[in-house]
């Protein structure tokens, strides 16, 4: 490749150099000289679609046959999964795209319908959603081709990759399994190292778990902002911070995506901000049905109420029986090597869409455990009183060496004597220095007593 005499055309996201190779030149190595070389590397061994996890069956249908020779159906119908784990990098892989290649002999089998998660070096056993895909072409006329293009809107899918999952039978797809002829997946080897937050999942098979619940940041407290119900169950959000984990289906809150059950909730630090160590969540369910764990958890800080950072995503469905009590718990942690989750933190997010319709819509959550120190609001130093003077119909009042942009308000009365009732009369902000004056509209009032309260 380094050994070409001629120039060779510019290549761009939409116009790429594609370079075939026989079997001889498959495999990573061969692969990363030609990414390196600006080509798209196409090659016999990467163009069947492979399942390492063996749980993927083959079901060839008759004539005509579908875009490729080698297509396997995907599905609940069929086969139910594939994992991909790439080749071992000690920093793992950064994928840039990822391309999935489908089709039927007619419309019936055409939709591609999958949901896409990956692992990650530091937890190769853990596996994160990336995306859902759910395309089903509009009454297509005689042989179907489909595909699907996976691309950033800017860096990577995803970085540090170990291995790459996708689950056929979400979303679920027409007729029971669709054809799936190949899948791509182009990349680079990490330079960083894993930064993501540790994610350890467990269950137990326990009408009493033996979990200890730790000491929370927000025991007792009810979210600040949600979205749909929490009853569905016959619990309510009290039961999330009670220190209680409760597995018999009542004494649960309904958090997921469908059915109407609570689709997100905030936690707002009441006093100051919270720097956060761990993330403990738990659910629980008398059968197989609602115990799973699907959300992503986001955070925002003092300086920005408002805005919310993506911390991790959890998306937990282990294989249940369907006659007994399960309980699930969900411990988030600090990167390898980091102390701290998030730090000046004002409110924790948790939303629940991406359950979809697995564990039928919804599952029963029982505690959510925030752990770390809270870090109270700074005490406020009132400013200093100036001399008071009247000017025409006006009471004039300064202040020095008070906190800075802290807010205060003016409360009156006409009368000290108990039970003393203060109005307000005015409010007001310290400038950058802790000063402020004002002149206060006196005009004809009787005899009236001011005081200054911060905040």
């Amino acid at each position: 490749l380094d050994s070409i005499v001629i120039v060779r055309p510019k290549t761009s996201r939409r116009r790429r150099q594609n370079l075939c190779a026989d079997k001889g030149y498959a495999g990573r190595p061969a692969a990363q000289a030609m990414q390196q070389c600006g080509y798209t590397p196409h090659d016999r061994l990467l163009s069947i679609l492979t399942d390492t996890s063996t749980s993927l069956g083959i079901m060839r249908e008759g004539n005509p046959t579908t875009t490729s020779p080698n297509y396997l159906t995907c599905g609940p119908g069929a086969g139910h999964s594939v994992v991909y784990a790439l080749a071992t990098s000690g920093n793992g892989y950064n994928l840039t795209n990822i391309t999935v290649y489908g089709g039927w002999s007619d419309g019936n089998r055409d939709q591609q319908a999958y949901t896409i998660s990956y692992s990650t070096v530091a937890q190769p056993t853990v596996f994160m959603p990336l995306t859902v895909v759910n395309y089903n072409p509009v009454n297509p006329i005689g042989l179907s081709l489909v595909r699907t293009e996976l691309i950033p809107a800017m860096g990577s899918l995803a970085t540090n990759v170990s291995a790459v999952m996708f689950d056929f039978t979400t979303p679920y797809p027409e007729y029971g399994y669709c054809g799936v002829a190949k899948i791509t997946m182009n990349g680079f080897v990490s330079v960083n190292s894993d930064q993501k937050p540790v994610i350890t999942q467990t269950n137990e098979q326990n009408m009493a778990p033996d979990w200890v619940v730790t000491p929370n940041l927000i025991a007792g407290q009810l979210p600040s902002s949600s979205a749909g119900s929490d009853t569905l169950a016959g619990g309510s959000f009290t039961n999330l911070t009670d220190g209680l984990v409760n597995v018999n289906g009542t004494n649960v809150a309904s958090c997921g995506d469908q059915g109407g059950a609570c689709t997100s909730l905030t936690y707002t630090c009441t006093n100051g901000s919270w720097n956060i160590t761990n993330i403990a969540v738990y659910t629980g369910w008398p059968d197989y049905g609602r115990a799973g764990q699907f959300y992503n958890v986001s955070y925002s800080t003092l300086s920005a109420p408002a805005t919310f950072l993506p911390l991790t995503s959890v998306y937990y469905d282990p294989s249940f029986s369907n006659t007994n009590t399960w309980a699930t718990r969900v411990d988030i942690a600090p990167p390898l090597g980091q102390a701290l989750l998030a730090t000046n933190v004002a409110a924790i997010h948790f939303d629940f869409t991406p359950q979809g319709s697995q564990d039928f819509g919804w599952s029963g959550y029982t505690e959510i455990v925030l752990q770390g120190t809270n870090l109270p609001s700074a005490m406020v130093i009132p400013p200093v009183m100036g001399k008071s003077m009247v000017s025409g119909d006006h009471l004039i009042v300064t202040g020095t060496g008070g906190t800075p942009n802290s807010s205060y308000t003016w409360l009156t009365t006409t009368n000290l004597a108990a039970p003393i009732i203060w109005t307000t009369n005015s409010t007001g902000t310290l400038d950058g220095t802790g000063s402020f004056s004002n002149s206060i509209p006196i005009g004809t009032i009787p005899a009236s007593y001011f005081r200054i309260r911060l905040p």
